[in-house]
């Protein structure tokens, strides 16, 4: 047992727990008994979630601006990268629209790439989109599967959010690192209505060949930043590793691939990454689909 938990069964709950479960279902009046008792604002749950991390991501406004006006450290993050503005983006405007006036980086990525603008971008939530572009959010931001914001949105089938991003200029012929663009992998998961919204922004309907000679194809970083041309050393590491793997598959036959891709067994203490095997009905990874190995739990 975690030494928090004993603690809090031998001798009740501490002030900090209180302030992480109050600030989790929304309790202002909890909350600010929690505070007043001298709960510290940057405690950290099991996974490293803070109190403010916990209000963002289910949405509650008021307890977001009730532990921002106490001042705490609005780029902490989480075991897997997370911060609080990037679970926002999932949930709220008012939310994102908080901690980015309390500083909170719009260009900020988790351990395997993600950005808020690709979380809000994949949950269609288009007025937290516009507000991110609007406090500098790049759009041509990738993930370490060389993903864009667009690709998620369109995956996902949020014809609003691509037409947002097309708008702020987002490469609609972008490669992520399996040589797909966003209209096919829309295509891809059965979102006819997001991949013909591309083809008719001028997007190719055809898959593409995949850029064999770029260790990296499509990498775009924040524009001006330190990672602008080439990801960080351990994103780096993911994104080769991952073409490895593809390279790997499809060498093989259908049936091989989809024996391969169901089999592959990853170190759990990279990045914490798993392989998912998704199984359909008689599912046959053929030579035209792209057996993309996942790196992460999303």
């Amino acid at each position: 047992m975690p030494f928090k938990r004993l603690i809090n069964k031998v001798f009740g709950p501490s002030h900090d727990s209180q302030l992480l479960e109050t600030a989790t279902t929304g309790d202002i009046a909890g909350l600010k008994r929690a505070l007043d008792a001298g709960a510290d604002l940057n405690a950290k749950g099991e996974g490293g979630e803070t109190p403010l991390m916990a209000a963002a991501l289910a949405g509650h406004t008021d307890a977001v601006s009730v532990l921002l006006a106490g001042g705490p450290r609005v780029h902490t993050r989480d075991v897997n990268g997370t911060n609080a503005l990037m679970r926002a983006a999932i949930k709220d405007i008012d939310c994102v629209r908080l901690l980015l006036d309390a500083g909170a980086e719009a260009n900020s990525q988790d351990s395997i790439g993600w950005t808020p603008l690709m979380n809000a971008s994949s949950f269609g939530q288009t007025e937290s989109m516009a507000l991110l572009i609007d406090r500098g959010a790049a759009v041509g931001a990738r993930n370490s599967e060389g993903k864009t914001a667009l690709m998620w949105a369109a995956m996902e089938g949020h014809p609003a959010a691509v037409t947002i991003l097309i708008e702020a200029g987002a490469d609609i012929d972008a490669l992520d690192i399996s040589g797909m663009t966003a209209s096919a992998l829309a295509s891809e998961k059965g979102q006819a209505e997001t991949a013909q919204l591309l083809i008719d922004a001028g997007a190719s309907p055809d898959v593409p060949a995949r850029n064999a000679g770029d260790p990296y194809p499509g990498w775009h970083g924040t524009p001006g930043g330190e990672h602008e041309d080439k990801p960080p050393p351990e994103i780096a590491a993911l994104m080769e590793e991952t073409q490895r793997w593809q390279r790997d598959l499809r060498s093989r036959s259908g049936a091989e691939r989809l024996e391969r891709y169901c089999q592959v067994k990853r170190d759990p203490g990279h990045f914490k990454a798993k392989t998912t095997c998704r199984r359909t009905k008689n599912q046959q990874l053929t030579a035209g689909q792209r057996a993309t190995l996942l790196l992460s739990d999303r």
